[in-house]
């Protein structure tokens, strides 16, 4: 079955935001490889922005980390 949680970068793209609208360009380009996962503020920060529910992000965050280690 496919993964229906979108992406960080799915999120992001989806609301016409860079990656630098959402925190660090470096953190985010860390966050959609998925090489990482965010903090608390992090998450608090880039839910406002991206206007949805923290846990949202947090999963985007952790889809992306499946989708880098599903492609390794």
């Amino acid at each position: 079955m496919a993964n229906t949680i979108p992406t960080l970068r799915d999120l992001r793209l989806a609301r016409g935001l860079s990656q630098g609208d959402l925190g660090s360009r470096s953190d985010i380009i860390d966050l959609e490889h998925g090489r990482k996962l965010p903090g608390v503020r992090l998450i608090n920060k880039m839910a406002k922005r991206l206007g949805v529910a923290t846990d949202v992000v947090y999963a985007a965050c952790k889809a992306s980390v499946e989708a880098a280690t599903v492609k390794a």
